[in-house]
């Protein structure tokens, strides 16, 4: 398992990233060579203060619908694991 980073969540979310073509690549090569990528609830409160963050302020200026559509797209699209406290 691969516990992704939040900036991947960030950069990922708009396909007009510069990053974002070489983020989707990995992800893709991660996938087909099938590691599990994992996000834990910290990925997803970190992705929301930064894509709800007014892009004057360094976030992404998301509406709450759709840093909620983006947040629903990283759990369809990563494992979700429980935020216990074992997983430190």
């Amino acid at each position: 398992m691969i516990l992704l980073d939040t900036n991947i969540l960030l950069r990922y979310a708009l396909a007009t990233d510069p990053a974002f073509p070489a983020i989707d690549a990995a992800l893709t090569a991660l996938h087909a060579r099938g590691e599990v990528l994992c996000i834990v609830p910290q990925n997803l409160y970190e992705f929301w203060a930064v894509a709800t963050r007014p892009v004057t302020a360094n976030g992404l200026g998301m509406t709450v619908l759709e840093c909620e559509a983006q947040g629903a797209r990283a759990k369809r699209l990563f494992r979700l694991l429980p935020d216990l406290p074992a997983l430190l």
